[in-house]
């Protein structure tokens, strides 16, 4: 059995980020490095959940994965004076077109890979108001926001795994979201 890269004992490419025991290639276009990287972030991410629970509201992004788009929930970095709240509260309206109510603080996921550096803190939110549409990141110098949809598991896990954000990996269930482990990291 494979010790698998914690151990060293696996091949590295150039740009990969190990989880487990397996290593995940890393593609981001080099403006949005110049955007995001050489600083640690403290971001804020909503998880919103379909009324039956079964699909989750996600970020298709452009320039991020090797192929295609790359899946995550809506979130963005926080600004100095603004509350995690006010910043997801205005992340929602910005990048999807919704008004929420940010529930529990669910889990917090420490990033440390390619260059990049960010502590996501994940809330459960419902929404309130307004509708679903493609907005935009007034941090990118263009939008790489090319969809928002509810998605489910299945359909997000038929695409690979580089194409979505990795608090999926090890999940089977998008209420497993909710039990997580409280603080993870992931380390390059």
């Amino acid at each position: 059995m494979s010790k698998g890269c914690a151990s060293g004992n696996s091949i590295k490419a150039k740009e990969q980020i190990c989880f487990g025991k397996r290593f995940y290639p890393i593609i981001m276009e080099a403006a949005l490095k110049v955007v995001y990287g050489g600083r640690t972030r403290v971001r804020v991410c909503g998880l919103c959940f379909s009324a039956d629970e079964t699909e989750l509201l996600l970020i298709g992004h452009e320039g991020i994965a090797t192929d295609g788009l790359w899946w995550s929930p809506a979130g963005g970095g926080l600004e100095f004076g603004e509350s995690a709240h006010e910043a997801l509260t205005r992340e929602f309206v910005e990048e999807v077109g919704l008004q929420i109510e940010v529930l529990d603080l669910l889990f917090v996921n420490e990033h440390l890979a390619d260059g990049l550096h960010a502590v996501e803190l994940f809330f459960e939110v419902k929404i309130i108001g307004g509708q679903i549409r493609v907005g935009s990141d007034p941090e990118t110098p263009k939008n790489i926001i090319s969809q928002v949809k509810f998605m489910s598991l299945a359909e997000l896990k038929s695409l690979p795994e580089t194409n979505y954000h990795n608090i999926f990996w090890e999940i089977n269930t998008f209420n497993e979201l909710r039990f997580l482990k409280k603080y993870r990291v992931i380390k390059k």
